[in-house]
C-alpha cells in the first residue's frame, strides 16, 4: 500500500480556481452539512473504486463560485483522506461533462507535484499530503 501518493485528475475547466491544472478528488456540496456518503458515492463514480468509509474531511474551505454557468455563487469543498492499493480509474460512471473536462489521471507523490511544474490545487496539497502520510 503506498500512503504518499494522490490521484487527482487533469482538468480543462475554466469552472475551477486552477484552469487546466492538476485537481485533487474532492467533494463539493451546496448544504453546509458534511455528507461521508455523498463523498463515497463520488468517489465511486469519479475513479469506479469502491471505498466503504471516507472518514471525515480532512481539510474543508469555502470559495466564491465566479464561472459564468454556475448556479449559485459560494462553494464548499471538502476533501477525504482515503488509502487504497493503486488502481486504474475508469470513466464507467462519468457525467457527459466529465468525459470532456478530465483529460488525464495519473498519481502523484507530493515531491512531484512540487516538481512538476504543472498547476494543482489546493495550493498546499504536498504539505496535506505529507501530513497525512505519518
Amino acid at each position: 500500500m503506498n500512503h504518499s501518493c494522490l490521484l487527482p485528475a487533469l482538468e480543462q475547466r475554466e469552472k475551477h480556481h486552477v484552469a487546466d491544472g492538476w485537481r485533487a478528488g474532492e467533494h463539493h456540496h451546496q448544504a453546509i452539512n458534511a455528507d461521508a456518503d455523498a463523498a463515497r458515492r463520488e468517489f465511486f463514480e469519479e475513479t469506479g473504486y469502491q471505498v466503504d468509509d471516507v472518514g471525515q474531511p480532512v481539510w474543508t474551505y469555502d470559495f466564491e463560485v465566479t464561472f459564468d454557468q454556475a448556479d449559485h455563487n459560494q462553494g464548499h469543498a471538502e476533501y477525504f483522506h482515503v488509502r487504497t492499493q493503486r488502481f486504474e480509474p475508469v470513466s464507467t460512471f462519468w457525467t457527459p461533462e466529465e468525459h470532456v473536462d478530465v483529460t488525464d489521471w495519473r498519481w502523484f507523490s507530493a515531491e512531484q507535484l512540487e516538481t512538476s511544474q504543472e498547476p494543482y490545487e489546493p495550493a498546499h496539497l504536498p504539505e496535506l499530503i505529507r501530513s497525512l502520510s505519518k
